[in-house]
């Protein structure tokens, strides 16, 4: 068996996510997560996926298992060499098909380095002003949001803060540790 270089992995990665702090992450997760998932792919219960999506949907299962978050759409982008709108499309059947799962990895990627602001109220919803990191996990949390009936409302007009959302105070930020 070949063995793996990590440190051009690393290197590789590095280059094309443009942080190598992340990019070693990434290839941890990817290598331990590619090996778990060749186990239970062999070892494993039930049916395995047929497609080529199946197949990478399972193995990005894996990686977010190991790096205790959702990967990215950009970790997908750089780790499969795909275009954004591939690792979109992957994101999106990572989450649908594995949405007990991951529920947990999205929140906690979505409200990764997000910060309250207070409380407040906007179209009928009444809880805490959370502002996102990026627009990505925005949406994230936003799409999680409605898949699980969690009233939040988008104020769009804030200019300091583009990715501000209100989120039901019936909803436990403190799990995800925002501050």
């Amino acid at each position: 068996m070949p063995m793996v270089d990590e440190d051009e992995l690393t290197k590789v990665l590095g280059g094309r996510l443009g942080d190598d702090a992340r990019a070693k992450e990434l290839t941890a997760a990817y290598l331990s997560g590619m090996a778990n998932y060749a186990i239970e792919r062999t070892t494993g219960q039930g049916g395995v996926p047929t497609t080529l999506v199946g197949e990478r949907v399972e193995l990005l299962l894996h990686i977010s298992k190991q790096l205790g978050h959702l990967i990215t759409q950009r970790e997908i982008a750089a780790l499969l060499r795909v275009n954004p709108g591939t690792a979109r499309r992957l994101h999106i059947e990572l989450r649908s098909v594995h949405e007990d799962t991951v529920r947990p990895f999205v929140y906690r990627y979505a409200l990764q380095n997000a910060k309250t602001d207070g409380k407040g109220e906007h179209n009928g919803v009444v809880g805490m002003r959370v502002a996102f990191a990026t627009e990505e996990q925005m949406e994230a949390f936003l799409t999680e949001a409605e898949r699980t009936s969690l009233p939040v409302a988008r104020k769009r007009d804030e200019t300091n803060l583009p990715w501000l959302l209100y989120v039901h105070s019936g909803f436990d930020l403190t799990v995800y540790e925002v501050d």
